[in-house]
């Protein structure tokens, strides 16, 4: 079986000097998603994956409106995160920033979808 891959981009130059969110991605045909974050500066907080089920028309403009945290990754100090999720069965995905303290700017979000 081969699979392909899809390269994206979530965020790129977002403050961390307060709370932010990635606009959310149809992950219902993928397989497998891999998300790293590169954040500089001295943020202090968390990255979190959110995932929803919601029945949306993004096409309108309408995003989900129910999420759920699935994943996080403290933050402390300038670096990077790395999510990997495996055979998604819910339909939307986003990444959210909970600031605690500091500042920093997140550099880069990208992900890399893989399906059949």
């Amino acid at each position: 079986m081969s699979f392909r891959t899809e390269d994206i981009v979530l965020l790129t130059g977002a403050s961390m000097g307060a709370d932010f969110q990635s606009d959310p991605i149809n992950v219902a045909a993928y397989i497998g998603i891999s998300l790293q974050a590169i954040y500089t500066g001295s943020p202090v907080g968390e990255l979190v994956i959110q995932a929803s089920g919601s029945v949306t028309n993004r096409a309108a403009d309408i995003d989900p409106s129910s999420w759920i945290d699935i994943g996080n990754d403290p933050v402390a100090s300038a670096g990077t995160s790395l999510f990997n999720i495996r055979t998604p069965f819910y339909k939307w995905l986003r990444i959210i920033y909970r600031r605690t303290s500091g500042t920093g700017t997140v550099t880069t979000i990208t992900g890399n979808l893989r399906f059949t």
